[in-house]
């Protein structure tokens, strides 16, 4: 059940529909707070995050890269040794220099 909770959103991030795709991993993370999937759910979660925060309206921008910032935030404390690491640490970059930009 748990793997198919982690598949369908990770369809919905496939699909480009990332508030859904968010909804869904938090979700699983909440249904499921031990599952053995929690550093894949954590990782998309951040992913989704980051696309739903670039295709979002300008004054929204902030907010979801901020959501992206602080799940990555939990991933790199829970899971320092990742594979995924470099990936999440680009998407955070990237976030805190549009975090940036749009305050200036």
């Amino acid at each position: 059940l748990q793997l198919k909770e982690l598949e369908i959103a990770k369809l919905f991030l496939k699909m480009e529909k990332y508030e859904a795709a968010v909804a869904s991993f938090e979700n699983l993370l909440l249904d499921y707070p031990d599952t053995k999937y929690r550093e894949d759910a954590l990782f998309y979660t951040i992913k989704s995050y980051y696309y739903y925060a670039s295709k979002s309206v300008r004054s929204k921008r902030i907010e979801r890269y901020q959501e992206a910032a602080d799940v990555y935030n939990l991933f790199v404390t829970t899971y320092p040794d990742s594979e995924h690491n470099r990936d999440v640490k680009y998407m955070y970059d990237r976030a805190m220099k549009e975090i940036e930009r749009q305050n200036k």
